[in-house]
């Protein structure tokens, strides 16, 4: 990720050069004692990236053309998106945080949604907030409003302390184990792994 971020960093370095070059050329062609409809159009550089973004949308690396497009400051995105179909922009942002999910990279996803400029992505992370959690011992899902699973009579218990959790539960979307929220806290201060030795990197936001 911090390799494509570089990319993208310097092709948005490249276009902010090359455009102030083009923008420098067509001052210097205003200034020319021509009738201005015999002065040949400069070549403008939306036309150019918009159908590079195409391109990858259309070989699938829907991962550059969204990062870039999130990397543009909003006036520059939107001469952009003015000349992209609507639907394809969709496309493009779905499967993107798809793919983030898929590699259990939700953090990023979550990102992705926030930054996201239509409003039926950004709305995303706002819809089925409601999440089960399942037990240690069998994996089946947990009744809401209880502690307890109805298939092992097993109790959800801290990943770090090991004692049944009766009050504020966090967990690890990538892995699933979690536990008091002071404990996870405190694990995960001194710690990159998940404490129930899963050996998973657990995130949480």
């Amino acid at each position: 990720n911090n390799t494509k971020y570089q990319v993208v960093k310097k092709l948005y370095a490249f276009i902010n050069v090359f455009t102030e070059e083009v923008s420098r050329i067509n001052e210097k062609w205003k200034g020319l004692s021509v009738a201005e409809t015999l002065v040949p159009k400069m070549w403008d550089e939306k036309y150019s990236v918009v159908s590079a973004l195409k391109q990858h949308g259309t070989n699938g690396d829907v991962q550059t053309a969204v990062c870039i497009l999130i990397a543009l400051p909003p006036v520059r995105r939107q001469a952009l998106l003015n000349l992209i179909d609507l639907h394809d922009q969709e496309v493009w942002l779905l499967a993107y945080i798809s793919l983030l999910n898929q590699h259990q990279l939700f953090t990023h996803a979550n990102e992705i949604i926030k930054l996201a400029w239509i409003p039926e992505v950004n709305q995303l992370n706002q819809q089925s907030t409601t999440v089960n959690i399942s037990c240690n011992q069998c994996n089946k899902v947990i009744p809401q409003g209880t502690r307890l699973c109805g298939n092992c009579s097993s109790s959800v218990t801290c990943s770090v302390c090991h004692q049944v959790v009766d009050g504020a539960y966090v967990w690890c979307q990538g892995c699933m184990h979690g536990g008091h929220l002071l404990h996870m806290q405190t694990w995960l201060s001194k710690n990159t792994l998940c404490p129930a030795g899963c050996g998973h990197a657990c995130e949480y936001t």
